[in-house]
């Protein structure tokens, strides 16, 4: 494997983490929201919504280790 490619999986695992960590706080903050909890308001969400550019910026990340990892696999076979 090239060294981009692992780079960039490492990447992606790293921020798709901190999505999950994010989007978790998000689902259970509007979970508590949705229950009625009178601690709980709509400001209360704002700390998830990173999770949301998170998750895209995962997503990117992998489909650009996939794309490396196609690219470096038509290199070799062009040797």
């Amino acid at each position: 494997m090239a060294a981009s490619y692992q780079r960039q999986l490492v990447y992606t695992a790293v921020m798709g983490l901190f999505a999950a960590l994010f989007l978790g706080y998000l689902a259970y903050t509007a979970y508590l929201l949705m229950m009625g909890n009178p601690n709980t308001k709509l400001a209360s969400l704002a700390p998830g919504f990173p999770g949301i550019f998170l998750f895209f910026l995962a997503r990117k990340q992998w489909r650009s280790a996939q794309a490396a990892r196609r690219w470096q696999k038509r290199q070799e076979d062009r040797r």
